[in-house]
């Protein structure tokens, strides 16, 4: 048995390096590892809300013998072609206000053409235009103000009237406001 412990007691160091290397090579690896946090924000801007603060009117308007024309601009100057306005000329521009998310762009949507029928006058408003500029922002309460014109085109025949009195006609026109 003496043999026996001395190769074993022979092969003990031997053993216990390639026990201790095998250890070291087959073992995983301790990777390095890191963290960090990433910060995530959003903006939801207030709800965008309009309404209208007046209508638009073209007041009292005559055709002479033929088709006619009245433009309305945003800012309420009246021009019309083979027309009389009566009263002076007097007009008004669609008022909206809007209110949502400070100094927010918006974008407004106005109707192609509306038309309307008085008597044996058929009327069609056109080129609706308005005066928020070209890349509108609410101010910096989130508050807006713009103002919408259009072409009024009288066919032949009749009056248009569009303050209500005699021959009054009235349409009504959707305007749509939306975030950018």
């Amino acid at each position: 048995m003496k043999p026996r412990l001395e190769t074993v007691g022979r092969l003990g160091p031997a053993m216990l390096r390639l026990a201790v290397f095998a250890a070291a090579v087959l073992a995983p690896a301790t990777a390095s590892a890191a963290t960090a946090g990433a910060f995530i924000s959003v903006t939801v801007p207030q709800t965008l809300s309009v309404g209208m603060t007046s209508g638009m009117s073209f007041g009292a308007v005559v055709p002479n013998g033929g088709p006619g024309e009245v433009e309305l601009s945003p800012s309420g100057e009246l021009r019309g072609t083979n027309v009389d306005l009566i009263g002076g000329g007097a007009g008004t521009p669609a008022s909206f206000a809007l209110s949502g998310g400070p100094d927010q762009a918006y974008a407004i949507s106005l109707p192609g053409t509306t038309t309307i029928a008085n008597g044996a006058t058929s009327i069609r408003i056109t080129a609706f235009t308005h005066n928020a500029g070209t890349s509108p922002r609410l101010n910096g309460d989130g508050s807006q103000l713009f103002n919408v014109g259009a072409t009024l085109q009288i066919e032949q025949g009749g009056n248009a009237d569009a303050n209500g009195d005699s021959g009054a006609s009235n349409a009504t026109i959707n305007v749509v406001v939306s975030y950018n």
